[in-house]
């Protein structure tokens, strides 16, 4: 899968904030369901990647697999490089450091960091909900991580303006403030 432009906004919620919204939302419309995520955070234990401004992910949900490497461009932004890998290969690089090859591999490459001694820092587990419009999704997200848990909102969109005009809009109905200092599931995960 080539290079993709993930445009997303996000915020904390609190527990009862989280329930009232997906309550709503799966009032009006009953075809909505949740479904479990589990992410596994990959880099070397030096932390190289985060260094360099990137992080693997390795994504199991729906039965499916996604190896995906994410490079944040601005604070709306990342750029996305995604696989999509087998049980094997997820076991090899979790266990025996080896990279399966494709897109992934091949930025790396392209960076000088594919050579490093890869290993898991981090895990988070999430019940998401998914809300899918035209021009944006809606993410809702309660996630378990090193004994914690929290509540977060995502808007991702076609632009950096529509996901912050629908995050903004969302905060107003359902009376929320907006996280001026998030932070990503990747630093929770595996710096907390």
């Amino acid at each position: 899968m080539p290079e993709a432009k993930e445009i997303e906004t996000r915020t904390f919620l609190t527990e009862q904030q989280y329930i009232n919204i997906t309550a709503s939302f799966l009032r009006n419309d009953s075809h909505q369901e949740f479904f479990d995520v589990v992410n596994y955070y990959i880099d070397d234990s030096q932390y190289t990647l985060e260094e360099n401004g990137c992080f693997l992910r390795v994504r199991n949900c729906k039965n499916t697999i996604e190896l995906t490497l994410k490079k944040r461009v601005s604070e709306t932004e990342n750029i996305e490089v995604t696989d999509i890998i087998s049980e094997t290969d997820f076991s090899l690089l979790v266990n025996g450091h080896i990279l399966p090859p494709g897109d992934v591999s091949s930025a790396l490459s392209e960076a000088g960091l594919n050579k490093l001694t890869f290993i898991k820092v981090g895990e988070m587990e999430t019940k998401r909900l998914e809300i899918i419009k035209e021009d944006y999704k809606i993410i809702l997200d309660s996630n378990k991580y090193n004994e914690k848990s929290d509540y977060d909102l995502e808007v991702e969109a076609i632009s950096p303006e529509l996901a912050s005009e629908t995050l903004e809009k969302l905060a107003g109905e359902y009376h929320f403030k907006i996280s001026k200092h998030y932070k990503s599931k990747y630093l929770r995960a595996v710096h907390s």
